[in-house]
């Protein structure tokens, strides 16, 4: 379904002081400036007294929501794995927080004499139209402005990567990789070996049989010592899953959330973390 894609679609997950500070200040401004549903009525001062509440109590829900997601939910607040649907999910759940203060205070302080259910439906109402328009254009901006930038940036790298390109010489010294009971599973040069991607408490290791074929060996060790024997320079610790062979690179991806590798006769594309991109980077432009 489209609608699935859509939403399991890759979005920069994008936290800050302008993340806390924005929703605020766009609250204050549709308040004062259009003065919707009724708050015309009210003398200016009233009605920025009652924009700026609305727009404190935005900004204190977004960053109240993000902390309290990220200790209770830390594996959905993953930032590698961020998608428009968890931003969705994200800005559901503040615009809710947020009807829930608004609706607490005026029932607290009596500034209504509307029935209970009859308040919470126009409190609903109200704040969704309120915020959702501004919610959902800064969401496509983010969405379009991060996209074009990691576009940038890989169509930066694959140029020269492409610039530089050269075949592979041929190495006299062979890697033993071995298992965790030092068992050897594979001897190989180092031009043999594409990339080696952690899964659980094996590691897949792809290689050039030597015909031209691709093939993959799975071997019960850690990535990390399986990465100890790879020559430094040549071998690329890109993400916590992957070790790459730098000179199997043939091009660099980019999407709202990250970069991705594409490998020379390799289907599978190779995510790139955050923390590691700008020394990808670094290493790419000293090949």
């Amino acid at each position: 379904m489209w609608l699935v894609q859509v939403f399991n679609k890759p979005h920069p997950f994008i936290y800050n002081w302008k993340s806390i500070v924005i929703p605020g200040v766009v609250t204050l401004l549709v308040i004062l400036l259009f003065a919707p549903f009724g708050y015309g009525t009210l003398n200016l001062t009233y009605r920025f007294a009652f924009g700026f509440l609305n727009g404190l109590i935005a900004s204190l829900n977004v960053w109240g929501i993000v902390k309290l997601y990220k200790k209770i939910f830390p594996g959905f607040m993953q930032e590698e794995k961020w998608s428009v649907g968890k931003e969705f999910v994200l800005v559901l759940s503040v615009l809710f927080s947020i009807i829930c203060c608004i609706f607490l205070i005026f029932v607290i302080s009596g500034l209504s004499d509307q029935p209970i259910t009859t308040l919470f439906v126009s409190i609903v109402i109200k704040t969704v139209l309120i915020g959702a328009i501004p919610v959902l254009v800064l969401i496509v901006i983010d969405q379009n402005t991060h996209h074009q930038k990691k576009l940038q940036q890989a169509l930066k790298l694959t140029k020269k990567l492409r610039s530089t390109a050269q075949l592979t010489e041929s190495s006299t010294h062979k890697i033993k990789l071995d298992a965790e009971n030092q068992k050897t599973e594979l001897i190989l040069n180092p031009e043999q070996i594409y990339f080696l991607k952690s899964d659980g408490n094996y590691v897949e290791v792809y290689y050039d049989s030597g015909i031209n074929k691709i093939e993959k060996k799975l071997i019960r060790n850690r990535l990390k010592s399986l990465e100890e024997p790879l020559p430094k320079h040549l071998f690329f610790h890109c993400h916590k899953s992957y070790v790459i062979n730098l000179e199997k690179i043939i091009r660099v991806d980019g999407n709202a959330r990250n970069l991705e590798l594409v490998l020379r006769n390799i289907k599978e594309r190779v995510p790139v973390s955050r923390q590691k991109r700008q020394e990808l980077e670094s290493l790419i432009q000293n090949l």
